[in-house]
């Protein structure tokens, strides 16, 4: 299960930075866009929101909640906000659990405490963008997403 969340963060990552790449670093035409994630009627923190563009010519954009739940979206530059669209949307948190592992030796030869093990907190079904059953439509100007995670 791990090395789904670490590849689908790798993915968005490597997307993100990769359409980066063919721009001059800014985008016109972006709208802001805030909101706020709650799971089962309270905030989420650090949870990570992907919005993936229905249209192949889209761009895909992305969001952290802070410690109250809320989020600005980001495609390229923080908070420089999103393109208007059609999206499907994404929401994971990761949390540590289990055993702290034993402590190994990193390259140096020094004892090293390794991460826990980490697991999405929220519901499977809001892991991939079919089956999240989340989309928004962005308009230009200011918008503002609401997600209320259930069970």
């Amino acid at each position: 299960m791990r090395i789904f969340f670490v590849i689908a963060l790798s993915g968005l990552i490597l997307s993100l930075a990769f359409a980066g790449c063919s721009q001059s670093g800014n985008l016109s035409g972006l709208s802001p866009c805030d909101g706020t994630v709650t799971y089962n009627g309270s905030s989420v923190t650090g949870a990570i929101l992907t919005f993936y563009p229905d249209s192949s010519t889209g761009r895909a954009a992305s969001a952290i909640t802070d410690a109250n739940g809320k989020f600005k979206t980001t495609t390229l530059k923080p908070e420089d906000g999103i393109a208007p669209g059609n999206y499907k949307v994404t929401v994971i948190k990761f949390e540590e659990y289990g055993d702290l592992p034993a402590k190994v030796k990193n390259d140096d030869g020094e004892m090293v405490q390794p991460p826990r093990a980490q697991r999405n907190a929220l519901p499977k079904k809001y892991e991939n963008p079919t089956d999240s059953g989340l989309t928004v439509t962005i308009a230009q100007g200011k918008n503002t997403e609401n997600f209320e995670l259930t069970d």
